[in-house]
Formats: C-alpha cells, structure tokens, sequence
C-alpha cells in the first residue's frame, strides 16, 4: 500500500504539469533531500549546464524548488547556490 505523503507528493507534482527535463531535477533533488547545486545536478543528469539553469529557474517560479543557503564547489572553489524541494 502507497504511504500516504506518497500519494500528496505525487499529486502535487502531477498537478503543476511537468516537462521531462523538470521532472528528472525533481527526481534528483528527491533523492538529495539536503539539496544540490546547479553543478552537482548538471553532473548526476546529461543535460547541458544552460538546461539546468533553466530548470531551476521554471521550478522555482512554480514554486517547488527553494535555495537552501551554498556550498563551495571543490572543482572551482567558489560558492553555489544549493536548491531543495519545497
């Protein structure tokens, strides 16, 4: 038997009307509950970095991804913004 939240978390990404790509980010930040950086999605997906980036910005407007403070990217050592689900 589907717990409950399950079936809330499925209706509500259901109900904002997805693409692939939107759903794949969605998927990874699941997985990734304390959140990922644009690099480290761009490095678990085959998207290119500007996909990404445009990922993110879609499910933040539609309110399912918020930034949840940085971290330093070791390749570049500068400070990322880490994105969660709401």
């Amino acid at each position: 038997m589907m717990q409950q939240t399950s079936l809330q978390a499925y209706h509500k990404y259901k109900d904002t009307s997805l693409n692939k790509q939107e759903m794949a980010v969605v998927a990874i930040l699941k997985a990734f509950p304390l959140g990922l950086t644009i690099a480290e999605i761009d490095y678990l997906t085959t998207f290119k970095i500007n996909a990404v980036c445009g990922r993110i910005g879609d499910l933040r407007k539609k309110g399912l991804i918020s930034e949840n403070g940085t971290r330093i990217n070791e390749l570049t050592n500068v400070s990322n913004k880490v994105w969660v689900l709401i």
